[in-house]
């Protein structure tokens, strides 16, 4: 019998120049505690996924994330957050100058890409 387990799968690919990945988390009879923090973490994610409209600075998806912690009253962990929530991808893996950061000012276009992690 498998005991707890946590398994993270990612995968890249490239097809005609452009880049892509996924990832995804497996939990296997995870501890209660591991479970809450799995579960708030697909919080973080949903609200952060709402934030990226077309005409929204990249920065409104790591206040939505911070947002969300503070309103379920988990301040503790806006502290753990990364710097970068994510990164365009297309022709480059990680675009650099389009970072899910607290401070980019750069706004949504329709049909940019973005690995959200």
């Amino acid at each position: 019998k498998m005991s707890s387990s946590i398994i993270t799968v990612m995968l890249g690919s490239r097809y005609s120049n452009y880049c892509s990945n996924i990832g995804r988390t497996l939990l296997i009879d995870p501890p209660k505690q591991v479970q809450q923090m799995y579960d708030t973490l697909l919080g973080v994610h949903d609200a952060a996924l709402k934030a990226m409209v077309p005409g929204k600075p990249l920065k409104a998806v790591y206040a939505a994330a911070v947002k969300y912690l503070t309103d379920e009253g988990k301040d503790n962990l806006v502290s753990s957050l990364p710097k970068s929530l994510g990164f365009s991808v297309g022709l480059d893996f990680r675009d650099g100058n389009l970072l899910l950061n607290a401070k980019s000012t750069v706004p949504f276009k329709a049909g940019m890409v973005f690995n959200l992690a």
